[in-house]
């Protein structure tokens, strides 16, 4: 026991030496990142050590092996690599000195160093991942600010989308010029048809060829995520995620499979397809689905997502329905009730014509779950006046119009999508009832119940521990 307090003391002890050389040192010049005692430092570290303008890191790690994989990661980015291996069992911290992130030197080195875009507008890229070249469009908003972080919220279109229907389907960019928060567009895989993309996500039993395919879609998002870190000061800790139908599947993919990264989301028009769910933290949910979506059955049954397909067939273009089994729209918000530790209470947080919206109550980490339903409406976007088929755009009354009105159903706008989610979306960022710092960024699993409130100095802190550390109030007690 003796021993065991000992350690705990000289743990103590560390702990306040690094606050103390970090607090207080010089904070230097932008060419240098340490990264200290960071077992597996991941290669995201890497990329934010050099988008904040380091050639060199410094990392101590827990064994060799772990030393060499650093050493690979850092050669790949093209930075400079000084380390040792050493068994590190307490804590390890990242420190960025606040100072040195708001100079006008290390701003204009920041900017060149990790080709950061430097002002509002719409923005095409495009990454290779996966042997794949995959596009995302971007859209800043007018007043955004290269010198403070903005929200993002990432969309994804439907099956046989792209990028380029979302955005005037779902018409986020005008919520996005009156909130601030930057809007991101990426495209699914599939056959291009007159230069138009019929995109697809892999979302678990949906969709095609995406599925067929096995595309990493995830790891294409995550790839995404870094380069927006590089190119746009974007807040870490607040990015979101909705979609359509196919894009909706993605959104409970990601929360199921990147719940380090995605704050929150608001699928609309099908539940999760991804059968293997484990999120690393409890992720807040806002579901939308009318009553009458003819695509995904809000009762559940054995014929979703043919929808399309029975489409295609009317247009005298063959097409063979892929259906999945989907059960009760219900049903599946309960299992994330379940999964977030909400009660079985209910209260209801909006009423309005035929849409209605129930919340589950005492959620873990404020882990809130909602769902809004609208009756009489299809497999559209609560809030859209018009239907986002171009043949509905150019011949309303026409034949073509006339079928896609009969495959997705009714329009309605009781509620606006786009307000309803950013309302939701402002209550929940990655440091939800966790114990972070308010200032700070974690990964999920970890332990961050230490936060340097005389640290003034420093804008974030990221505390990383391999074993269990102690409260504020049981180490005062120590």
């Amino acid at each position: 026991m003796k021993n065991k307090q000992r350690a705990l003391v000289l743990a103590v002890l560390f702990i306040t030496a690094i606050f103390i050389v970090n607090c207080y040192a010089n904070p230097g010049t932008a060419n240098t990142k340490t990264i200290v005692g960071f077992a597996g430092v991941p290669r995201t570290e890497f990329s934010g050590a050099k988008a904040l303008g380091a050639v060199t890191v410094q990392v101590n790690t827990f064994s060799a092996s772990e030393l060499e994989s650093a050493l690979e990661t850092a050669k790949s980015l093209g930075l400079g690599l000084v380390g040792r291996a050493e068994i590190v069992d307490i804590a390890t911290f990242v420190i960025t000195p606040k100072k040195l992130r708001q100079s006008p030197d290390y701003i204009a080195n920041e900017a060149a160093t990790a080709k950061m875009v430097s002002g509002p507008g719409d923005y095409d890229f495009s990454i290779l991942h996966d042997d794949l070249t995959r596009l995302y469009k971007v859209h800043v908003p007018p007043g955004y600010d290269i010198n403070n972080s903005s929200p993002v919220i990432i969309a994804f279109h439907g099956g046989g989308g792209n990028a380029e229907n979302c955005v005037d389907s779902f018409r986020l960019n005008e919520k996005s010029d009156i909130e601030g928060f930057i809007v991101v567009y990426p495209e699914g895989t599939g056959p291009q048809v007159k230069g138009e993309v019929f995109g697809t996500w892999n979302a678990g039993r949906c969709c095609p060829p995406a599925m067929d395919n096995n595309v990493d879609d995830v790891g294409f998002i995550e790839c995404m995520l870094e380069e927006l870190e590089n190119d746009f000061n974007i807040d870490e800790t607040s990015i979101y995620a909705t979609g359509m139908s196919n894009g909706a599947q993605m959104c409970y993919r990601l929360a199921c499979e990147l719940a380090n990264k995605i704050a929150a989301i608001a699928p609309c028009g099908s539940i999760g397809t991804f059968d293997n769910c484990t999120p690393s933290r409890p992720v807040p949910v806002m579901h939308f689905h009318g009553l009458e979506d003819p695509c995904c059955f809000y009762g559940g049954g054995r014929q979703c997502g043919t929808c399309m397909a029975e489409f295609l067939n009317a247009l005298g273009i063959p097409a063979v329905p892929r259906p999945w089994d989907c059960i009760p729209v219900p049903a599946y918000v309960d299992k994330w009730r379940i999964q977030n530790g909400c009660s079985n209470q209910t209260k209801v947080t909006l009423q309005t014509g035929n849409a209605t919206c129930i919340s589950y109550q005492e959620c873990q980490n404020n882990a809130e779950v909602t769902i809004c339903t609208i009756r009489g409406m299809g497999h559209t976007w609560p809030g859209s006046m018009e239907y986002s088929a171009e043949a509905c755009k150019t011949r309303p009354k026409g034949y073509v119009c006339r079928l896609w009105k009969e495959a997705v159903g009714a329009l309605n706008n009781d509620i606006i999508a786009n307000d309803a989610m950013w309302e939701f979306f402002k209550k929940h960022t990655l440091n939800d009832g966790n114990g972070v710092c308010s200032n700070g960024i974690g990964e999920p699993g970890e332990n961050r119940s230490i936060c340097p409130e005389d640290c003034k100095e420093f804008a974030n802190v990221y505390l990383a521990t391999r074993i269990p550390v102690k409260t504020d109030a049981q180490i005062e007690s120590v």
